[in-house]
């Protein structure tokens, strides 16, 4: 029988069993009924009014015409929504589109366009994220 000093056996990991049996090496998964995953999920924290914008949702519609351009509604916990657009050839061109109620936001809080004019709101995001000569 071997003897491993203490000092020597810190950081090994036994892989079998005192039967002989071996250890998996990797916990099993353990798995969720998919109705009790359902009650386990967290409940939704947001109103409606924070947890949903269709104003973003027809800007993303817009957007989505492009060939060029992706687009993700993002809810943040606690806070309002935000449409994420990015440039699929450049990932380094994205923004961060918002609503105030009355107007798409950029990043900073300048206005866009109002509400009500989708149309022109995407064709200004799409102008800025859209490399010259493309």
């Amino acid at each position: 029988m071997l003897v491993i000093p203490a000092s020597l056996s810190r950081g090994i990991k036994p892989t079998r069993d005192l039967g002989g049996n071996r250890w998996p090496s990797t916990p099993p998964r353990s798995t969720f009924a998919p109705d009790l995953a359902e009650a386990v999920r967290a409940p939704d924290r947001g109103s409606p009014a924070i947890g949903h914008s269709p104003a973003l949702e027809i800007l993303a519609e817009e957007l989505r015409r492009s060939d060029c351009l992706t687009t993700r509604i993002i809810t943040p916990c606690d806070q309002p929504p935000f449409l994420r657009v990015v440039h699929l050839d450049a990932g380094q061109l994205a923004e961060d589109v918002r609503t105030d109620g009355a107007n798409y936001l950029w990043s900073w809080g300048e206005p866009i366009a109002p509400l009500n004019a989708p149309d022109f709101a995407a064709a200004e995001v799409a102008r800025v994220l859209t490399p010259q000569g493309r």
